[in-house]
């Protein structure tokens, strides 16, 4: 039986067919607001994108970048938006966790350029630090739900054969800084402690708490400087705990003059 999904796309509905013969072989990245599995980090930068030749989509036009081999065409790298608004997940995440895996990758039928805006709604980061999984309001439960895994540690989520989100193992580990300026990520070692602070951190940055940061609110400056104070003991070379910790001081200085 041949395994296929499909994407909405500016073009139309993008019917993918599956080549369960292999996997991305590549670190993630996630500078917050992106998760990126890819082995090149700009593979869908605009000059990329606007090349002869290339196909897929960017997120630099529309939400998400779905790179694809020019030769082979099949997926070669990921560049998926992480919505700011978080909700519950737990029922969410066990659901999608008991649906059908299947370990592939989706293959162009014939070469072409489009633009796919993100399905995702929400993120739930687990309270262990487990998962993250972006998703639709409609979908957050699956009725007929696959995972389309393209990498070891990520899935494309499909309701039936339409991609609704994904969910990444090990999120913590691969927690970057914003501005794209590392050197390093993916991290090997024990990242656990971080968990806690960046839930407070993604509580404090929802989309729905901007008007709290604009107005100074003295909760969240408290908040922002009890996740620095949990992070002081923690080296900066560790991506992810400087990743953090920039972003809290990035929003203490703009928003609080500190």
């Amino acid at each position: 039986m041949t395994q296929q999904m499909s994407i909405a796309t500016s073009n139309g509905l993008l019917t993918l067919k599956i080549d369960t013969s292999r996997q991305l072989e590549c670190p993630i990245y996630w500078p917050f607001t992106e998760v990126h599995a890819s082995s090149e980090r700009d593979a869908d930068d605009l000059h990329r994108y606007t090349s002869p030749g290339y196909a897929g989509s960017t997120h630099f036009l529309g939400d998400e970048g779905f790179v694809f081999d020019p030769v082979q065409l099949i997926l070669s790298g990921v560049f998926l938006y992480v919505p700011e608004d978080r909700f519950d997940g737990r029922n969410s995440l066990e659901a999608w966790l008991q649906t059908e895996e299947i370990k592939g990758l989706p293959v162009l039928s014939a070469n072409g350029k489009f633009s796919v805006e993100s399905p995702s709604e929400y993120q739930y980061l687990s309270s262990g630090g487990e998962y993250l999984i972006c998703v639709s309001a409609k979908s957050a439960i699956p009725g007929n739900g696959r995972r389309v895994s393209i990498h070891p540690r990520l899935s494309l989520l499909c309701e039936g054969e339409s991609y609704c989100g994904f969910l990444l193992e090990q999120p913590v580990q691969s927690l970057v800084r914003f501005d794209g300026s590392f050197t390093q990520g993916d991290v090997a070692g024990d990242v656990q402690f971080l968990v806690e602070p960046l839930r407070d951190y993604l509580a404090v940055a929802e989309e729905r708490n901007w008007h709290l940061l604009e107005a100074a609110d003295p909760g969240v400056r408290e908040t922002l400087r009890c996740i620095l104070r949990k992070l002081s003991p923690y080296p900066e070379d560790i991506e992810p705990v400087y990743a953090l910790r920039e972003r809290c001081r990035t929003l203490l200085q703009d928003y609080f003059a500190e």
